[in-house]
């Protein structure tokens, strides 16, 4: 069973300090690697794609970075075990893992009227008061069927100061199924 979160924490484990170098090194590898048509797997065409990856590497400058180096061994190892189709989760995954370590929350900022920056800088500040987390990155994503308000979607939990979800929650309460 391939589990991302434990593919990224060895990953980040391994390049410690290095670990953002190597989030962004295996992002150009996976552009470079999703020119490949076709399904690739197995040890042959993994050793096939590292030896593609170092000759693209060397031209584009990363062959002595020691994320070169453990990065291009990663997406080998992601091939030999079948899962070049999951890299993309696996990258986020990495992401996902170092911004744990630096304190750092990721979320979904879902509005149906972009807010004006003063707002963002507040709910920004309001959220790393309640939560703990040193910075905060979110995603921001206009959903007009939101109606008014906003919804976040953050470290596993929901706020819905949406007014559909205010309509929702309301119809619910009269008596109304949803």
């Amino acid at each position: 069973m391939f589990v991302p979160e434990r593919w990224a924490d060895a990953f980040v484990n391994l390049l410690d300090e290095e670990a953002e170098a190597g989030l962004e090194t295996l992002r150009a590898l996976a552009l470079i690697v999703k020119t490949i048509p076709g399904k690739v797997s197995g040890l042959l065409a993994s050793r096939r794609l590292e030896a593609m990856i170092r000759s693209t590497g060397k031209k584009t400058g990363f062959e002595h970075e020691w994320s070169f180096e453990i990065s291009c061994r990663f997406v080998s190892l992601v091939v030999m075990h079948g899962h070049l189709a999951k890299l993309d989760r696996l990258i986020e995954a990495v992401g996902a893992c170092i911004d744990r370590r630096q304190g750092t929350l990721q979320g979904l900022l879902e509005y149906a009227v972009k807010p004006e920056d003063s707002f963002m800088r507040e709910f920004e500040e309001a959220l790393k008061r309640r939560t703990g987390a040193k910075n905060i990155r979110l995603k921001e994503r206009l959903e007009p069927e939101l109606l008014g308000g906003y919804r976040l979607r953050a470290a596993g939990f929901l706020i819905d100061a949406s007014l559909s979800g205010a309509l929702k929650r309301m119809k619910r309460d009269l008596g109304g199924h949803s």
